[in-house]
């Protein structure tokens, strides 16, 4: 791992302070001549949030990156994949990160592992995300040397997990840059594998996070401040307020507070008028957090209009658009909950068992284990034939069947054939 050192106080203080717009102005005439420059610009391109904060002219990018400047490519990358304003957008960052990467951007090759990983290059590829990861790293990438900390905490990408081990890298790195301005999803990193390690001061690391400048420690840091184990709130006080910070920060996720603290149950026993407010509340606020890049606002959005919870009408079109917005953004509860709506027949294009099954995989790519039954069950039905080198690797060894575990066709009604032609 490299320490960052950069000699401009000024642009450490916009870091700090998230104002990241305008640091990036002023890093970006540095790029060509300051190593220093260079790597706070990709500390910056990291977070999704940081992106929206940026408040980069989509068109001149496009423009500059099409020209070959190597340090847009990168950009116009970062903006596809995480804004993702087009229906082609995962093809655009592809493209553009494998430019960024063999111009020695070594984030960007971190960015192409996680496409790999994903499926977004068509196929589910997890060897190739470990040899991109650890190419990456091996080029000193910190997104990279970040996740492979990530991957030993929770055994995955090739590790077993150890979190022990990964707090005493994670916290040897952090005392050797005493002194330093490193990235502070150092900080946050910390705050995780805390956790997983079972240790009780995780919130302490995610509130340095914050105040180092990472906007992605402003919810963690409050749901560990302030809420227990069964995610009963605790300090209600303290929790407005960080929220609040983080909200005066333009942190995505801040902007969930509402959402995250008032109960259905509880919303019922309001009167007329503050239920209004609270609805009206938790329409602003979650699409403020959608705009600056929080998918979970879209999900939520989605779900509060899917089940007219929290005052919204029910309505099946807005809850497809918002979950729709979610997914193209890679949020694995959208794309389960748009299968849910397919499944229960509430999904404004109607009854479609291949777009189910689309979802489903899309959501098992993207973390959500609870789709795995439900992928293999689709396969083995003779859906996602498409995908079989994948589930046939990766999932279907997870699931073993039982020998009388799926009926006939004869004894199952919903079955079109396809099941009898697996067999």
């Amino acid at each position: 791992m490299q320490t960052t050192v950069f000699p401009d106080i000024e642009i450490i203080s916009l870091m700090k302070s998230c104002k990241v717009g305008e640091a990036l102005q002023q890093i970006i005439p540095h790029l060509d001549e300051s190593e220093e420059a260079r790597a706070l610009y990709c500390q910056v391109l990291r977070s999704r949030n940081n992106i929206y904060l940026t408040g980069i002219q989509s068109d001149n990018i496009k423009e500059a990156a099409e020209k070959g400047d190597l340090w847009m490519q990168y950009l116009w990358a970062r903006y596809n994949d995480c804004i993702a304003p087009e229906s082609n957008s995962a093809d655009i960052a592809g493209e553009y990160y494998r430019k960024a990467a063999e111009g020695g951007i070594a984030d960007a090759r971190m960015c192409m592992a996680y496409m790999w990983r994903d499926g977004d290059f068509g196929i589910v590829d997890r060897s190739r995300y470990e040899r991109e990861r650890d190419m990456a790293a091996a080029g000193n990438s910190h997104m990279a040397t970040q996740q492979i900390i990530r991957d030993i905490t929770f055994g995955n990408g090739g590790f077993e997990a150890d979190p022990g081990k990964a707090l005493s890298m994670l916290g040897k790195f952090i005392g050797d840059s005493a002194g330093c301005y490193i990235d502070p999803k150092y900080y946050t990193l910390m705050g995780d594998v805390t956790r997983a390690a079972g240790g009780q001061d995780a919130a302490q690391w995610y509130e340095k996070g914050l105040d180092e400048g990472d906007l992605g420690a402003c919810l963690l840091y409050a749901i560990e401040a302030c809420f227990d184990e069964d995610f009963n709130i605790t300090d209600r006080e303290k929790f407005e307020a960080i929220m609040t910070r983080g909200q005066d920060l333009m942190c995505a996720e801040a902007f969930e507070a509402v959402q995250l603290v008032v109960e259905q149950g509880v919303y019922e026993d309001y009167d007329d008028d503050l239920r209004k407010d609270v609805t009206e509340s938790l329409k602003y606020d979650l699409e403020i957090g959608y705009k600056l890049g929080d998918t979970t606002a879209a999900y939520c959005l989605g779900r509060n209009y899917y089940y007219g919870e929290f005052g919204f009408e029910q309505d099946f079109s807005q809850a497809s658009l918002w979950l729709s917005r979610g997914a193209i953004r890679r949020d694995a509860s959208c794309y389960e909950l748009l299968a849910t709506m397919i499944e229960d027949g509430n999904y404004p294009g109607g009854q479609d068992p291949d777009r189910q099954h689309e979802y489903e995989i899309r959501a098992l790519r993207l973390g959500c284990d609870d789709m795995l039954d439900r992928v293999v069950n689709s396969y083995r039905h003779g859906f996602l034939t498409a995908y079989a080198a994948e589930i046939e690797q990766y999932y279907l060894p997870l699931v073993p069947a039982e020998e009388d575990e799926f009926p006939s066709g004869d004894d199952c009604p919903d079955d079109d054939g396809r099941f009898d032609a697996w067999v």
